[in-house]
């Protein structure tokens, strides 16, 4: 049963710097692993799962391969302008789909410094235009004029979206680890 009324005041605690990790663990499986059960705590590592879970216990496997979602842009005028790509809208809402689109895409997205990015203004990365497909709803065109599919495109201008609270820029090594074990479709 899910509750009437969501306060997100419940959610909010202190996170020192120090102790966030700017790189995953090696091996994965070492990773730490807290089980809650009758109201307490004990802390283990991820490698001790089969031994946690209850028998006839259901895992889910997230199949999905986080994609290179994250495009910083650059205005004429020096401003940037960040884009994180959420869900493709044009051609289809199904990213496999979207993925293999030549010539334009529409995603909704997140954009870092959305007041700077004017209506009608049209910002290029490289020989990829982005403009406004609806400024309203956060809905991003990216236009291309050569036989590449959005996949090349965004292999080419995007990088790994790692989390915000991580300062620091994604690096090569990211679009392996910031994958689940299961990854298979984008």
């Amino acid at each position: 049963m899910l509750p009437e009324i969501i306060n997100i005041e419940d959610y909010q605690y202190e996170l020192p710097e120090q102790k966030i990790a700017l790189f995953p663990l090696e091996p994965r499986d070492s990773s730490k692993l807290l089980k809650f059960e009758n109201g307490a705590l004990s802390h283990h590592t991820f490698v001790d799962i089969h031994n946690l879970l209850p028998e006839n216990s259901m895992l889910v496997f997230n199949q999905t391969r986080v994609i290179q979602a994250r495009l910083l842009l650059s205005k004429e005028t020096g401003a940037a302008i960040e884009v994180l790509l959420l869900e493709p809208v044009v051609p289809s809402t199904d990213v496999l789909l979207t993925m293999g689109s030549q010539k334009s895409v529409v995603w909704s997205c997140m954009v870092g410094n959305k007041k700077r990015w004017k209506e009608n203004e049209v910002i290029k990365l490289n020989d990829v235009e982005f403009s406004w497909a609806n400024r309203e709803l956060n809905q991003v065109q990216l236009s291309w004029n050569d036989s590449r599919v959005f996949a090349e495109v965004l292999a080419e201008l995007g990088s790994m979206p790692i989390p915000p609270y991580i300062k620091r820029e994604s690096n090569e090594k990211d679009k392996e680890v910031y994958q689940t074990v299961y990854a298979q479709n984008d």
